[in-house]
C-alpha cells in the first residue's frame, strides 16, 4: 500500500530527498577537495559569484592584501 500525502507518494517523495540529500553529501565533499588544494597551490585565489559578491578568498590572497581573516570578505 503506498501512502500518499497530498496527492504524491510518501515514498516517491523519500527517495527524491535521499537523492538530492545524496547530491549535496557529494557537492560538500568536492568543495572541501577544491578548498584544500586553493590552499596547497600556494597562490592567491579568490572567486566571486555573478553579482560580484566575493564567495571564496584562500589565505594566500588575505595575505597579498594584508588582510588576516577571509571570512571578513565573503559577501563583499
Amino acid at each position: 500500500m503506498d501512502i500518499k500525502q497530498n496527492g504524491e507518494s510518501l515514498g516517491a517523495r523519500i527517495s527524491a530527498l535521499e537523492k538530492t540529500a545524496n547530491r549535496i553529501e557529494g557537492r560538500q565533499r568536492e568543495s572541501v577537495i577544491l578548498q584544500k588544494v586553493a590552499e596547497a597551490i600556494g597562490k592567491g585565489l579568490w572567486a566571486a559569484d555573478l553579482q560580484g559578491n566575493l564567495v571564496y578568498i584562500n589565505q594566500n590572497a588575505c595575505r597579498l592584501i594584508g588582510a588576516s581573516d577571509p571570512e571578513v570578505f565573503w559577501g563583499k
